[in-house]
């Protein structure tokens, strides 16, 4: 067993750095492939505000999931709110989908999703659909907008 727990040390550990896939946001916006405007768009101009180097500046801990060697989690913390495991489908459903550039928002936002129980995912995924319909008047009685 430690074998197995030395290759993921040394060959799969590094190419996460901090909050596991956080560097797949990178790649997804140099691949034109990065969820802005529920999809309308694929990429944003400030989405370095939101990089893995952004999320680095207010990392406060590494942490891991239980029986698990990697530590690939981080505890964030920017002007107050402190949230533990900040990770890629949490930031792009939540920040450019929605176009939201506020890393402090988004930690709000995972924190509070971690507090309900909610997937950051699917949840991403339906306010920014719900934003959509709002901006194309189909939602008729909610007005929403995209942005903080």
């Amino acid at each position: 067993m430690s074998k197995y727990i030395d290759v993921l040390r040394r060959d799969v550990a590094p190419g996460m750095d901090i909050g596991g896939n956080l560097p797949s946001f990178k790649i997804a916006t140099e691949a034109k492939i990065l969820p802005v405007k529920n999809f309308q768009l694929s990429v944003h101009e400030n989405w370095h505000e939101l990089s893995e180097e952004a999320w680095a500046r207010v990392t406060v801990k590494r942490i891991t999931c239980p029986t698990c060697p990697l530590a690939c989690g981080v505890m964030v913390m920017e002007d107050g709110p402190l949230v533990e495991k900040i990770e890629y489908e949490t930031v792009a459903m939540n920040s450019s989908n929605l176009m939201i550039i506020s890393r402090r928002t988004i930690i709000e936002i995972a924190e509070l999703f971690n507090a309900m129980g909610l997937d950051g995912i699917t949840t991403g995924n339906l306010l920014g659909f719900l934003t959509e319909l709002s901006e194309r008047g189909v939602l008729r009685g909610h007005e929403i907008s995209w942005g903080c």
